[in-house]
């Protein structure tokens, strides 16, 4: 064991030491570089020693992961993995690779393999704690698997999770640590989906409170900044959420740099709050510098992608460029493969509106036919999307010369936006102007 530790410690160092120092002269080698390079070593020198192999690729998974380097984090821990069996280390340690491959799958986008392998670790960790076991890992399990079943629409079930690892955290004494915020932070979001926004917003703090006391100024305390201006835009307090989430990203920046994935979703929110304060060109500017950066991370096939998409879609359809906009929505459309996902009705109801504009209206009805459809099941009804799916095929009626229908629909979308949204919402006004431009 102790030769394995010293092995490991040796080749960290020699990994960033540099063999020929006027080869690297008068450019700058970026961490990327200098990872793949000790990637490539590792697999490529140490064939003969598997348990140096599986612990050196795990500390290099997870630093990809920190790194924002998800497909390749996960495929690096999915080595650590074979390589940890095949050297028969400690059940901890292999526990510790699979649980940072969950994570690395989930944030890759890959939903499936991340719940599966989650899943696993969730039985392995109650049959453990059912014989008396403890580790911190098990919570950390749990607050994945909440992660993972909140993406999948199950708000329900992710709070059980969450609550679990919350449970178990302060059973052992662990109120006052980083898997407890996180925890926190992650119940939080389930209680946002339930629509619980003041029991959300009071554990927020108490998730922000442990980084605070703690002096730990980390792109972890931004998130529960993101998440606390999530709760104040799901309450149409735009002008605060962006104010919140304008000095996360400013945080993130400093502490990860502007391309990082993190600080990408961040730009994300703020962009969706700039979109829905009726701010569109800023939007579109700040959009589209999102929508590069995670392309040039080789993020633009993951689902989650199709939320940036979706948006870029409904902002080219204000800006007039309907072609653009049923690019960006058939793109979202393939992400999301099908109609189980909850943003299928939107992006629907969004390429309705754009196909009716440029002028092929029966497919663009059909579209927001079929995005009603898709909103039933995922949206109460008394939602503002349904309002935007009225004013969209109020649109598609006027076009077919169906004058009153096109009427009543504008009426009932002004009615559902305004109560739903507020008076002073961008898209309450919008239907306002639509629904007058039809009465004259």
């Amino acid at each position: 064991m102790a030769l394995t530790a010293q092995r490991t410690a040796d080749f960290m160092v020699e990994l960033f030491e540099v063999p020929d120092p006027g080869e690297s002269r008068g450019r700058q080698v970026t961490a990327k570089e200098i990872l793949d390079e000790g990637v490539a070593r590792i697999e490529g020198s140490l064939k003969d020693e598997p348990a140096v192999q599986g612990d050196l690729m795990y500390t290099m998974g997870r630093t990809y992961t920190g790194l924002g380097l998800y497909p390749d984090a996960a495929r690096i821990l999915g080595v650590a993995r074979q390589k940890r069996v095949a050297a028969g280390a400690d059940p901890i340690d292999q526990y510790a690779t699979e649980n940072a491959l969950a994570r690395a799958l989930f944030e890759k986008g890959d939903l499936d393999a991340a719940k599966a392998l989650y899943q696993k670790l969730v039985d392995e960790a109650e049959r453990d704690i059912a014989r008396g076991d403890w580790r911190v890992d098990y919570a950390v399990a749990l607050t994945g698997m909440g992660e993972t079943t909140l993406y999948r629409d199950t708000p329900e079930a992710a709070q059980k999770y969450y609550e679990r690892a919350r449970d178990l955290l302060a059973a052992h004494g662990m109120s006052e640590t980083e898997e407890m915020a996180e925890a926190l932070r992650g119940l939080a979001g389930a209680l946002i989906e339930l629509r619980r926004f003041s029991d959300a917003e009071r554990i927020l703090e108490q998730s922000k409170m442990y980084y605070i006391n703690h002096n730990k100024h980390s792109y972890k305390m931004t998130t529960s900044m993101n998440d606390l201006a999530h709760v104040l835009y799901m309450q149409r307090k735009l002008p605060q959420a962006k104010e919140i989430a304008l000095l996360a990203l400013r945080s993130e920046i400093e502490l990860l740099g502007d391309v990082h994935p993190e600080t990408l979703i961040t730009e994300n929110n703020i962009a969706r709050y700039e979109f829905e304060l009726g701010d569109i060109r800023a939007a579109a500017e700040r959009l589209s510098r999102v929508i590069e950066g995670q392309e040039n991370l080789g993020l633009g096939d993951v689902v989650d992608f199709a939320f940036y998409l979706n948006t870029m879609g409904e902002i080219q359809n204000e800006l007039g460029e309907y072609q653009a906009a049923t690019a960006f929505l058939q793109k979202a459309a393939v992400l999301i493969r099908g109609n189980k996902h909850r943003l299928f009705g939107p992006i629907e109801t969004n390429l309705g509106r754009a196909f009716c504009a440029s002028g092929d209206t029966q497919v663009g009805l059909a579209h927001v036919v079929a995005g009603r459809v898709g909103l039933k099941d995922h949206y109460p009804h008394e939602d503002w999307r349904y309002g935007a799916a009225d004013e969209f095929e109020s649109r598609c009626r006027a076009k077919l010369g169906e004058t009153e229908k096109a009427r009543a629909l504008a009426k009932s979308a002004y009615e559902r936006l305004q109560e739903q949204l507020g008076q002073d919402h961008f898209f309450t006004k919008r239907a306002k102007t639509w629904m007058e431009s039809l009465t004259g």
